[in-house]
């Protein structure tokens, strides 16, 4: 049965594939035309519903602050997509103009996210920044330039390792 849907969703509508994100809930298809983005659910891989006019590319990086939220980044913008009413709920956008796109991020508990930005091509230099979130919004709570962060993984609630040009080190967060 599984096979089945499998093949329904490659044989099927979904041959304008762009790109597929693997979330811990949800399987999210972008389509190679338009903005549009496509989530399932990733126990049945049934369709539960589309978002248009999101913007997406190469770059774009798909993650969940929980079951109901899930992030979709676009150069120096974040949408914070809510599941649940099937729409976007909120918009962060990085002010700073240098930014390229989104390197790598950690969802590291319920409030805080680290995310590393790729800056200007011509830099070749990335900065850090721990984003909070309150349910409401999203709002950069500190920054850190020059660490060509090219990998973040989660340690504990309060903790992540990264890889940067230092080499792997450890980040507490600050409450």
């Amino acid at each position: 049965r599984l096979y089945e849907k499998e093949r329904e969703l490659e044989n099927g509508e979904n041959t304008d594939v762009k790109k597929m994100y693997d979330t811990l809930n949800y399987i999210i298809v972008a389509k190679k035309e338009g903005k549009e983005i496509v989530f399932y659910d990733k126990k049945n891989l049934e369709k539960l519903f589309s978002i248009k006019d999101i913007n997406n590319d190469d770059n774009t990086k798909m993650f969940e602050l929980s079951k109901n939220l899930v992030c979709v980044s676009y150069k120096n913008t974040i949408n914070v997509i809510d599941t649940e009413a099937k729409k976007v709920s909120f918009y962060y956008e990085n002010k700073n103009d240098k930014i390229n796109y989104m390197q790598c991020y950690e969802v590291i508990n319920k409030k805080n996210i680290l995310v590393s930005y790729n800056l200007s091509k011509e830099d070749d230099k990335s900065i850090l920044y721990t984003l909070e979130w309150n349910d409401k919004e999203l709002k950069e709570k500190e920054a850190i330039e020059d660490l060509n962060c090219k990998m973040i993984s989660k340690a504990n609630n309060n903790k992540a390792i990264i890889y940067c040009k230092y080499g792997i080190n450890a980040i507490e967060l600050k409450n």
